[in-house]
């Protein structure tokens, strides 16, 4: 009876002693809280918001954030769903933010114009080295008419999280620090989809609406010709502690720690819009 008292004893230390030691190890690992936030953007090209603008001078945007926090041991958490989209951006009124310069009294965005905003805070949390990573979606909607795209974008952010997190991780692995920044959405994101063949996900798809300029919606610029209609490809800046700190650190020509993001419309749409975010470790 003793003995097994004994042996029970020594298994007990023992565990407890694995727990400490994974404890102390997770918590030597290297790790920083870094901000990523949103505060310019740049009108390549205005959009066609349909046959006929009938909404106001120029463009009205606002953005939708998404970020979400993995970690290979704990799993995944959303931190921001990406639905309550940002103040919007225009013709003042209606907008909140007067921006552009389609009308010379009330603003509105056309091409050439390049707005600063109020900075958006897109994601700011800790990342650890080799544990964890984030995913953060940052899209610029054009405001014209019916919302119900909104409601299609959350199911296929719902649905295609297991994806986002499969291949965020993967960037732990094999030099992260060098793993690209910027993903667009494609083929390697759908576990199930054959190698080689072009990404026919459905993220948020516009009909071609009266003389094939695209249904009167609100949408997100960035939408391609896809079979008979048109389909957002999203931009994934997916970060790691290794390849964030380089991040930071690196001035890429619009200052330290930015890096640039366009989203680019089928020609039909027109919309061309770059996003220029900051990434900082506090």
């Amino acid at each position: 009876m003793k003995s097994k008292l004994w042996l029970l004893t020594i298994m007990f230390l023992f565990s407890l002693n694995l727990i400490l030691f994974d404890s102390e190890k997770a918590n030597a690992q290297p790790r920083a809280r870094f901000e990523v936030s949103l505060f310019r953007f740049h009108v390549n090209r205005q959009s066609l918001e349909n046959a006929v603008e009938f909404n106001g001078a120029g463009d009205e945007v606002s953005f939708s954030r998404v970020a979400i926090l993995h970690n290979r041991r704990t799993g995944s958490r959303a931190l921001s769903d990406g639905i309550n989209l940002t103040p919007s951006f225009g013709e003042q009124p209606p907008n909140t933010f007067r921006a552009g310069h389609a009308s010379p009294s009330h603003g509105g965005l056309k091409t050439g114009d390049d707005v600063l905003v109020p900075p958006i805070i897109l994601f700011s949390d800790e990342l650890i080295q080799g544990e964890s990573a984030a995913t953060i979606i940052a899209s610029i909607w054009e405001l014209d008419g019916p919302t119900e795209l909104r409601r299609n974008y959350e199911n296929f952010l719902f649905n295609f999280q297991p994806d986002m997190e499969r291949v965020a991780l993967a960037t732990l692995r094999n030099a992260p620090a060098t793993a690209s920044l910027v993903h667009d959405w494609d083929n390697s994101f759908t576990s199930n989809s054959p190698v080689g063949t072009p990404n026919t996900t459905t993220v948020v798809t516009l009909g071609d609406g009266f003389l094939g300029l695209g249904a009167a919606k609100a949408r997100p610029i960035g939408m391609v010709r896809q079979g008979n209609s048109y389909n957002f490809i999203p931009k994934l800046l997916i970060l790691n502690f290794d390849n964030a700190s380089r991040a930071a650190e690196t001035n890429q020509g619009s200052g330290l720690g930015v890096i640039k993001i366009t989203y680019t419309d089928d020609q039909k749409l027109a919309g061309d819009y770059t996003l220029f975010i900051k990434i900082r470790r506090l």
